[in-house]
């Protein structure tokens, strides 16, 4: 029997390999959404530069969608709400809004 965790002393205990290749896999996901946050940022960046709203590549399923800040966005905001005014609507309202970018890709 190949067990991952073994117990010793009525304590468990992960096997050394498991734990090293946990720490292995999690830098190289630290590293990879660096770098595919990096990405997004350039293309939301360029999309935004050339006003491209939407790019579509049906090969490879890729859809990348650019979504402008808006100005004057009303946002609820729950929390100030609840917390100052709980019968005001009107005073809790944030007029702005995030840019950002979603990518998908289709198999």
């Amino acid at each position: 029997m190949n067990d991952l965790i073994k117990i010793e002393n009525n304590k468990p205990i992960v096997k050394e390999k498991i734990i090293n290749r946990l720490i292995e896999l999690e830098t190289d996901i630290k590293q990879l959404t660096e770098l595919y946050d990096k990405y997004k940022r350039q293309l939301l960046e360029e999309m935004e530069k050339k006003n491209i709203v939407k790019i579509s590549d049906e090969t490879t399923g890729l859809s990348i969608s650019y979504i402008p800040a808006q100005e004057n966005l009303e946002r609820f905001n729950k929390a100030r709400l609840r917390d100052l005014y709980p019968d005001i609507y009107d005073e809790c309202i944030d007029m702005n809004g995030k840019k950002s970018a979603y990518i998908t890709i289709r198999r």
